[in-house]
């Protein structure tokens, strides 16, 4: 076997060579250990050679070729005896590939995420132009302490808002240490980038008081269709409730938080107002006229328990 190291794409030269011609030689007369081989070919019948083609994925540092000497017959139709070994030859067909883990599935406003690659053994070649990422900004601090497995940190581009992104490594960038380059991509997981805060959208309001003094009001009543590209969570307000304390204009804020942790706030008037008229409740009473044919009369005197729940200004 002319080449004894054998690595992905490579092929080697074989040649057999017998004491004297003989009328045939086939590959079914050979066993090939971690390989196949071509179609013997002879000029004359003493000297054969044919390829040996390493099969893929094997890392083996023992392989043989052995000729079944029995299968062979010389032109006097003498059969050999016994088998022939070749020399010993090395395979390495197992080409780096690797596997991609994003640990954090999900990527917020402020958040990053290692992201680990794992070979079957160590390579060379690792760089930052290997790696293709969706919805990627910044990729810091590659490293690996074996070759084996490396660690890079993503930290994910602003205003994104995307369900479905990996990261794709190129294996054909890298090698491993008998020489051979990978020969597809590899992709991770799929994890969400979410940078975007939600748009949130007021409008002012005004209320009125019910009968007791007091309101109580929800956000949907001040949102103007705020909007998120993912589902919005929830949606709060700094103040729901208002009483007689609250008449006229107040300012609160809107604060809505998307599907994933993100928020954002706007400001939104309340004017509260009371429209509700006060309860007048009076008494009949009966006065006597002075001497001089005169009485006067006082509020208290007619009023029987009017009442407001804002209070009254004035009877009269």
């Amino acid at each position: 076997v002319t080449t004894t190291n054998l690595i992905y794409g490579n092929k080697s030269k074989v040649t057999v060579t017998f004491s004297e011609g003989i009328a045939e030689l086939l590959s079914t007369h050979f066993t090939v250990e971690n390989g196949e081989i071509s179609d013997p070919d002879s000029d004359d019948g003493v000297v054969w050679t044919f390829d040996l083609t390493p099969t893929i994925g094997i890392e083996d540092p023992t392989n043989l070729i052995v000729l079944d000497n029995t299968a062979v017959v010389d032109f006097a139709g003498n059969a050999g005896v016994g088998t022939t070994q070749s020399n010993n030859y090395f395979i390495d067909t197992n080409v780096p590939n690797a596997s991609i883990v994003v640990l954090d599935s999900v990527l917020t406003i402020g958040k990053s995420s290692v992201v680990v690659i794992t070979f079957h053994e160590a390579i060379s070649g690792m760089d930052y132009d290997a790696i293709s990422v969706d919805s990627g900004h910044v990729l810091t601090d590659l490293e690996s302490s074996d070759g084996i497995t490396w660690t890079i940190t993503f930290i994910p581009m602003n205003d994104r808002e995307h369900a479905s992104n990996t990261i794709r490594f190129y294996n054909w960038r890298v090698t491993d240490a008998a020489g051979n380059a990978g020969i597809s991509t590899s992709t991770s997981n799929t994890y969400i980038v979410d940078t975007k805060a939600p748009v949130v959208s007021t409008k002012n309001i005004t209320v009125q008081l019910d009968s007791s003094g007091s309101i109580e009001i929800t956000a949907d009543m001040v949102d103007d269709g705020s909007s998120d590209g993912f589902d919005i969570a929830s949606m709060t307000l700094s103040q729901t409730n208002f009483d007689c304390s609250h008449l006229g204009a107040n300012t609160l804020t809107l604060t809505v938080t998307d599907e994933y942790g993100n928020s954002d706030s706007a400001e939104a008037i309340v004017t509260v107002e009371d429209t509700t008229p006060p309860v007048v409740v009076t008494r009949n009473i009966t006065i006597q006229l002075d001497d001089t044919g005169n009485a006067s009369i006082t509020v208290a005197g007619i009023d029987n328990g009017s009442a407001d729940a804002c209070g009254i200004a004035s009877m009269t």
